[in-house]
């Protein structure tokens, strides 16, 4: 059986402009409870990542779209549940830096980027196409925590 492929060019930077070379991008079915599906996706269906040599905070992902639809959406309960999503997640810059949220670490969050279903994936705004390569752009809230602005006398 010859198989189908996608690529995601991804580079991430904060939004004051400056890369993030220390994250990672999780893919996952959001639905589902536990880790098999994560487990399933990153030793199957990710054939590969590579982290670009020269500027770190760009990365290609290599998906094998032919695992993604025959391996990965069966492990599904209910066909309502056959989705793929993507997380994000990045070290703190410092003690005082932190992205996404200035109140806690680990905030959770993700995006839909393709569904077994044909007319469902239609809909999806960042969705993935097979036989493509794909040039993505991640831009994540840099947050200085309340203390950095504090005076004291």
């Amino acid at each position: 059986m010859l198989h189908q492929y996608l690529q995601v060019v991804a580079v991430v930077r904060d939004d004051q402009g400056q890369l993030v070379d220390d994250y990672f991008l999780e893919f996952f079915a959001p639905e589902q409870r536990g880790s098999e599906d994560a487990v399933y996706f990153h030793q199957h269906v990710l054939d590969d990542v590579h982290v670009n040599g020269e500027v770190s905070s760009r990365r290609c992902f290599f998906v094998d779209r032919t695992d993604l639809m025959l391996g990965f959406y069966p492990l599904m309960r209910t066909s309502e549940d056959r989705q793929l999503a993507v997380s994000i997640s990045a070290a703190a810059l410092g003690d005082n830096i932190r992205y996404f949220d200035k109140t806690k670490q680990g905030v959770a969050g993700h995006l839909v980027v393709h569904e077994e279903n044909e007319t469902k994936r239609a809909g999806l705004v960042g969705r993935l196409f097979r036989n493509t390569t794909h040039l993505v752009e991640i831009i994540i809230p840099r947050q200085a925590i309340d203390k950095v602005f504090k005076l004291s006398q």
